[in-house]
Protein backbone atom coordinates (compact mmCIF):
# COMPACT_ATOMS: atom_id res chain seq x y z
CA UNK A 1 0.00 0.00 0.00
CA UNK A 2 1.35 3.28 -0.63
CA UNK A 3 1.51 5.91 1.79
CA UNK A 4 -0.54 8.96 1.43
CA UNK A 5 -0.26 11.48 -0.02
CA UNK A 6 2.59 9.56 -2.28
CA UNK A 7 2.86 10.77 -5.63
CA UNK A 8 3.70 7.01 -6.87
CA UNK A 9 0.66 5.61 -6.87
CA UNK A 10 -3.39 6.66 -7.68
CA UNK A 11 -4.08 7.88 -4.08
CA UNK A 12 -4.20 11.72 -4.04
CA UNK A 13 -1.53 13.10 -6.99
CA UNK A 14 -1.54 15.16 -4.30
CA UNK A 15 -1.38 17.32 -6.33
CA UNK A 16 0.06 20.08 -4.30
CA UNK A 17 2.27 18.02 -1.79
CA UNK A 18 3.20 14.88 -1.40
CA UNK A 19 1.81 13.96 -4.89
CA UNK A 20 4.00 16.14 -5.83
CA UNK A 21 3.90 19.98 -7.28
CA UNK A 22 4.80 21.28 -10.52
CA UNK A 23 4.25 24.21 -12.49
CA UNK A 24 2.12 27.36 -12.80
CA UNK A 25 -1.49 26.77 -13.61
CA UNK A 26 -3.05 28.90 -16.63
CA UNK A 27 -5.88 27.97 -19.28
CA UNK A 28 -4.87 25.52 -22.07
CA UNK A 29 -5.81 25.27 -25.65
CA UNK A 30 -6.94 22.20 -27.11
CA UNK A 31 -8.80 21.14 -30.25
CA UNK A 32 -12.13 22.30 -28.47
CA UNK A 33 -12.93 26.04 -28.60
CA UNK A 34 -12.56 26.91 -24.58
CA UNK A 35 -13.77 30.53 -25.10
CA UNK A 36 -16.72 29.46 -23.43
CA UNK A 37 -15.22 27.42 -20.44
CA UNK A 38 -12.90 29.94 -18.69
CA UNK A 39 -14.31 33.05 -17.26
CA UNK A 40 -10.91 34.09 -16.10
CA UNK A 41 -9.91 35.48 -19.74
CA UNK A 42 -13.70 35.65 -20.92
CA UNK A 43 -16.41 37.14 -18.10
CA UNK A 44 -19.41 36.24 -20.09
CA UNK A 45 -18.94 32.49 -19.78
CA UNK A 46 -20.83 30.98 -17.19
CA UNK A 47 -18.83 27.57 -17.35
CA UNK A 48 -15.64 27.79 -15.33
CA UNK A 49 -15.73 30.22 -12.38
CA UNK A 50 -12.79 31.88 -10.65
CA UNK A 51 -13.47 31.60 -6.44
CA UNK A 52 -12.30 34.49 -5.03
CA UNK A 53 -10.63 33.96 -1.58
CA UNK A 54 -11.64 35.78 1.53
CA UNK A 55 -9.59 38.73 2.02
CA UNK A 56 -8.07 39.03 5.79
CA UNK A 57 -9.68 40.18 8.63
CA UNK A 58 -9.15 43.73 9.07
CA UNK A 59 -6.81 43.71 12.16
CA UNK A 60 -8.21 45.07 15.38
CA UNK A 61 -7.11 48.78 16.80
CA UNK A 62 -5.55 46.93 19.89
CA UNK A 63 -3.67 45.00 17.50
CA UNK A 64 -2.47 47.34 15.57
CA UNK A 65 -0.88 49.63 17.80
CA UNK A 66 0.84 46.54 19.92
CA UNK A 67 2.11 45.94 16.37
CA UNK A 68 3.07 49.78 15.61
CA UNK A 69 4.59 49.69 19.36
CA UNK A 70 6.59 46.31 18.60
CA UNK A 71 8.13 47.52 15.48
CA UNK A 72 8.66 50.98 16.50
CA UNK A 73 11.55 50.75 18.50
CA UNK A 74 8.80 51.92 21.68
CA UNK A 75 10.48 49.98 23.83
CA UNK A 76 9.19 46.46 22.67
CA UNK A 77 11.56 44.31 20.47
CA UNK A 78 10.37 42.58 17.29
CA UNK A 79 9.58 38.75 17.66
CA UNK A 80 11.88 36.30 17.19
CA UNK A 81 10.61 33.44 15.33
CA UNK A 82 12.70 29.90 14.30
CA UNK A 83 11.72 29.09 11.18
CA UNK A 84 12.74 26.00 11.73
CA UNK A 85 10.66 24.98 14.41
CA UNK A 86 8.41 27.95 14.49
CA UNK A 87 10.04 29.04 18.06
CA UNK A 88 10.47 31.70 20.14
CA UNK A 89 13.99 31.72 19.34
CA UNK A 90 16.97 32.71 16.72
CA UNK A 91 17.12 30.27 13.99
CA UNK A 92 20.50 29.21 14.56
CA UNK A 93 20.02 28.62 18.59
CA UNK A 94 17.54 25.95 17.61
CA UNK A 95 17.60 23.64 20.65
CA UNK A 96 15.77 20.84 18.33
CA UNK A 97 17.58 21.16 14.97
CA UNK A 98 21.27 21.44 15.49
CA UNK A 99 22.10 21.14 11.11
CA UNK A 100 21.25 23.42 8.51
CA UNK A 101 18.08 23.08 6.91
CA UNK A 102 17.98 19.89 4.59
CA UNK A 103 18.27 20.61 0.73
CA UNK A 104 14.80 18.58 -0.47
CA UNK A 105 11.58 20.17 -1.57
CA UNK A 106 9.53 19.35 1.52
CA UNK A 107 12.24 21.55 3.95
CA UNK A 108 12.07 24.94 2.35
CA UNK A 109 10.62 27.60 3.48
CA UNK A 110 7.10 28.17 2.60
CA UNK A 111 7.84 31.32 0.94
CA UNK A 112 10.40 29.20 -1.20
CA UNK A 113 8.41 26.49 -1.42
CA UNK A 114 6.62 24.83 -4.93
CA UNK A 115 5.37 21.88 -4.82
CA UNK A 116 4.21 19.14 -7.92
CA UNK A 117 1.21 20.00 -9.36
CA UNK A 118 0.56 23.50 -7.97
CA UNK A 119 -1.80 25.88 -9.30
CA UNK A 120 -1.87 29.44 -8.77
CA UNK A 121 -4.33 31.83 -10.63
CA UNK A 122 -8.19 31.62 -10.00
CA UNK A 123 -9.24 28.58 -9.63
CA UNK A 124 -11.09 26.75 -12.31
CA UNK A 125 -14.55 24.96 -11.84
CA UNK A 126 -15.81 23.05 -14.53
CA UNK A 127 -19.56 23.20 -14.45
CA UNK A 128 -21.29 19.75 -14.75
CA UNK A 129 -23.32 20.08 -17.76
CA UNK A 130 -20.41 20.97 -20.03
CA UNK A 131 -17.76 18.06 -19.04
CA UNK A 132 -18.25 14.30 -19.45
CA UNK A 133 -16.23 11.75 -17.05
CA UNK A 134 -15.18 8.57 -18.87
CA UNK A 135 -14.47 5.54 -16.74
CA UNK A 136 -11.36 4.13 -16.61
CA UNK A 137 -10.74 -0.38 -15.73
CA UNK A 138 -9.64 -0.03 -11.49
CA UNK A 139 -6.76 -2.20 -12.53
CA UNK A 140 -4.01 -0.60 -11.39
CA UNK A 141 -3.75 1.53 -14.18
CA UNK A 142 -6.21 3.88 -13.95
CA UNK A 143 -4.13 6.93 -14.17
CA UNK A 144 -2.23 5.53 -17.62
CA UNK A 145 -5.59 4.82 -18.82
CA UNK A 146 -7.06 8.33 -17.94
CA UNK A 147 -4.18 10.04 -19.53
CA UNK A 148 -3.95 8.21 -22.19
CA UNK A 149 -7.61 8.73 -23.10
CA UNK A 150 -6.94 11.88 -22.69
CA UNK A 151 -3.91 12.04 -25.56
CA UNK A 152 -5.17 10.48 -27.89
CA UNK A 153 -2.33 9.34 -29.76
CA UNK A 154 -2.61 5.94 -30.20
CA UNK A 155 -1.36 5.38 -26.35
CA UNK A 156 -2.38 2.54 -24.53
CA UNK A 157 -2.46 2.37 -20.66
CA UNK A 158 1.10 -0.13 -20.56
CA UNK A 159 2.52 1.63 -23.65
CA UNK A 160 2.47 5.34 -21.62
CA UNK A 161 2.98 3.73 -18.19
CA UNK A 162 6.74 2.33 -20.66
CA UNK A 163 7.50 5.32 -22.37
CA UNK A 164 6.68 7.56 -18.83
CA UNK A 165 9.43 5.25 -17.02
CA UNK A 166 11.83 5.32 -19.50
CA UNK A 167 11.24 9.12 -20.08
CA UNK A 168 12.62 9.44 -16.24
CA UNK A 169 15.01 6.98 -16.23
CA UNK A 170 16.58 8.74 -19.01
CA UNK A 171 15.79 12.70 -17.63
CA UNK A 172 16.57 12.39 -13.81
CA UNK A 173 17.79 16.01 -13.80
CA UNK A 174 14.73 17.74 -15.57
CA UNK A 175 13.62 20.26 -13.07
CA UNK A 176 10.04 20.37 -12.41
CA UNK A 177 8.87 22.85 -9.84
CA UNK A 178 12.10 23.99 -8.61
CA UNK A 179 13.62 20.51 -8.16
CA UNK A 180 15.12 17.72 -10.30
CA UNK A 181 12.85 14.53 -11.00
CA UNK A 182 15.49 12.16 -8.95
CA UNK A 183 14.88 14.49 -5.93
CA UNK A 184 11.30 14.37 -6.57
CA UNK A 185 11.51 10.49 -6.21
CA UNK A 186 14.02 9.90 -3.98
CA UNK A 187 11.73 12.59 -1.30
CA UNK A 188 8.81 10.67 -2.20
CA UNK A 189 10.05 6.77 -2.21
CA UNK A 190 13.51 6.89 -0.99
CA UNK A 191 15.34 5.36 -3.83
CA UNK A 192 16.95 6.00 -6.94
CA UNK A 193 15.56 6.73 -10.43
CA UNK A 194 16.84 3.53 -11.91
CA UNK A 195 15.04 1.40 -8.77
CA UNK A 196 11.90 3.74 -9.25
CA UNK A 197 11.51 3.07 -12.65
CA UNK A 198 12.25 -0.69 -12.65
CA UNK A 199 9.25 -1.10 -10.21
CA UNK A 200 6.74 1.57 -11.78
CA UNK A 201 7.25 -0.61 -14.90
CA UNK A 202 5.62 -3.14 -13.35
CA UNK A 203 2.14 -3.47 -14.19
CA UNK A 204 -0.75 -2.45 -11.21
CA UNK A 205 1.64 -0.09 -9.81
CA UNK A 206 -0.02 2.83 -9.07
CA UNK A 207 1.33 6.11 -11.22
CA UNK A 208 0.88 9.64 -9.25
CA UNK A 209 2.53 13.63 -9.56
CA UNK A 210 5.86 12.21 -10.31
CA UNK A 211 4.43 10.20 -13.48
CA UNK A 212 2.25 12.94 -14.52
CA UNK A 213 5.01 15.78 -14.23
CA UNK A 214 6.74 13.28 -16.54
CA UNK A 215 3.97 12.58 -18.46
CA UNK A 216 3.50 16.86 -19.35
CA UNK A 217 6.86 17.09 -20.12
CA UNK A 218 6.71 13.90 -22.89
CA UNK A 219 3.98 14.64 -24.85
CA UNK A 220 3.96 18.08 -24.73
CA UNK A 221 0.85 18.75 -22.36
CA UNK A 222 -0.76 19.65 -19.60
CA UNK A 223 -2.03 17.60 -17.42
CA UNK A 224 -5.39 18.96 -15.28
CA UNK A 225 -6.24 17.09 -12.39
CA UNK A 226 -10.25 17.82 -11.38
CA UNK A 227 -12.51 16.46 -7.99
CA UNK A 228 -15.96 16.60 -8.35
CA UNK A 229 -17.17 20.00 -6.00
CA UNK A 230 -20.65 20.46 -5.85
CA UNK A 231 -22.38 20.68 -9.12
CA UNK A 232 -19.23 20.12 -10.87
CA UNK A 233 -15.02 19.80 -11.00
CA UNK A 234 -12.38 21.62 -9.44
CA UNK A 235 -8.96 21.81 -10.75
CA UNK A 236 -6.47 20.61 -7.80
CA UNK A 237 -3.61 20.47 -9.50
CA UNK A 238 -2.03 21.49 -12.89
CA UNK A 239 1.56 19.61 -14.45
CA UNK A 240 2.56 22.30 -17.33
CA UNK A 241 4.57 20.96 -20.00
CA UNK A 242 7.23 23.19 -21.79
CA UNK A 243 4.76 25.23 -24.35
CA UNK A 244 3.44 26.74 -20.92
CA UNK A 245 -0.34 27.54 -21.14
CA UNK A 246 -0.68 27.48 -24.68
CA UNK A 247 -0.26 23.31 -24.76
CA UNK A 248 -2.98 21.06 -24.99
CA UNK A 249 -4.69 19.71 -22.05
CA UNK A 250 -5.20 16.36 -20.73
CA UNK A 251 -7.85 16.54 -18.26
CA UNK A 252 -8.03 13.34 -15.50
CA UNK A 253 -10.78 13.44 -13.09
CA UNK A 254 -8.94 12.49 -9.14
CA UNK A 255 -11.84 9.82 -7.28
CA UNK A 256 -10.77 10.98 -3.40
CA UNK A 257 -8.43 7.64 -2.95
CA UNK A 258 -8.08 5.00 -5.02
CA UNK A 259 -8.87 5.95 -8.68
CA UNK A 260 -8.77 8.23 -11.33
CA UNK A 261 -10.92 8.83 -14.18
CA UNK A 262 -10.90 10.63 -17.77
CA UNK A 263 -12.52 14.28 -18.18
CA UNK A 264 -13.50 15.80 -21.56
CA UNK A 265 -15.00 18.64 -22.44
CA UNK A 266 -18.02 18.66 -24.04
CA UNK A 267 -19.65 20.49 -27.34
CA UNK A 268 -22.60 21.53 -24.99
Amino acid sequence: MPSAPSLAMDVAPSPTGGAVGSSSSSSSSSAVDLSKYHRASRSASPVCEPVEEAAPPAPSSSSSSSSSHANSGGGGAAAVKCDKCDGKHPTDRCPHFKKERDNHPDARRASEKKLLGMASGPVEILKSSLARVVRQPGDGACLFHSMAHGLRDGSSASSLRRDICNFINEHPTLEIADSPLKEWILWDSGTSVSDYCAKMKSQGVWGGGVEMAAASHLKGVNVYVYQQSGGGYKRISCFEGPGGASSRAVRVLYGGGVHYDALELTNG
